[in-house]
């Protein structure tokens, strides 16, 4: 963004991939969630609709996410 310096603006990447990470990372337990990416065939819409519930979302992580409308 245009208003913020690019120190901080440096921080955005890293705090992407910290969130893709954590939400579609490959899992060892078949108990824990595995979602399809939005990059992937068919994941763009998968979960269109459905709500989430994100836990530390004020962390650096969840400062550039955005409310649905």
């Amino acid at each position: 963004p245009s208003d913020m310096p690019f120190e901080e603006a440096a921080s955005i990447p890293l705090c992407l991939a910290t969130a893709a990470v954590g939400l579609y990372a490959d899992r060892e337990k078949k108990e824990a969630p595995h979602f399809i990416p939005p990059w992937l065939e068919g994941g763009i819409d998968m979960y269109k609709g459905q709500p989430i519930v994100i836990m530390g979302g004020s962390t650096s992580v969840g400062q550039f996410c955005k409310p649905a409308p």
